[in-house]
């Protein structure tokens, strides 16, 4: 099977949004910072409510609310910044370069034209697949994505995935 697409920056900055929150090291570094802020501000406003400073505590213990609330959602916003910067960075040359993918039997070939790699079917953990992509995992930190917005067959890439004997995960309401 032979499939012909091009990635977007929005391709790109999904992939590395669904690969942080799938991650146990960023889910930790997120729980950390959202308690460590939320009691560093619930602190100050106790330590200026014992000093009678009432509109600074009362202040600090807004902000305290406040990121308790809403840390999480700020965390995704400063991930999603952070990774768009990384992906103009490093992946522009790459934008909009027709790719083609062959599956085969026992590998994987993807092209774009001046490049060329294969790889073995082995050498992949599993396929992720969510509303909009599938991401065919190599390594912890490499995938191959596939937006579905690019395909005219969803199911046959999808049968065809499973008959080679990868593993597909599927996430359909990760946004």
């Amino acid at each position: 099977m032979t499939i012909e697409y091009s990635l977007s920056e929005e391709d790109y900055l999904n992939y590395h949004v669904f690969a942080a929150s799938k991650s146990e090291k960023t889910k930790k570094r997120k729980r950390k910072d959202w308690i460590l802020v939320t009691l560093s501000f619930l602190l100050l406003a106790l330590v200026f409510y014992n000093h009678e400073e009432m509109s600074l505590a009362f202040s600090f213990g807004l902000l305290s609310l406040a990121s308790g609330l809403f840390y999480p959602s700020f965390f995704k916003w400063r991930y999603k910044k952070h990774y768009l910067s990384h992906i103009r960075d490093n992946y522009s040359k790459y934008l909009g370069r027709v790719l083609e993918l062959e599956i085969q039997e026992d590998r994987i070939s993807i092209m774009d034209g001046s490049t060329e790699s294969t790889l073995k079917l082995s050498e992949f953990e599993k396929v992720d697949e969510t509303a909009r992509h599938f991401f065919l995992k190599i390594s912890k930190a490499t995938a191959i994505i596939i937006p579905k917005s690019e395909l005219t067959n969803i199911d046959a890439l999808r049968e065809k995935l499973k008959a080679v004997g990868l593993k597909i995960e599927t996430d359909l309401d990760w946004a």
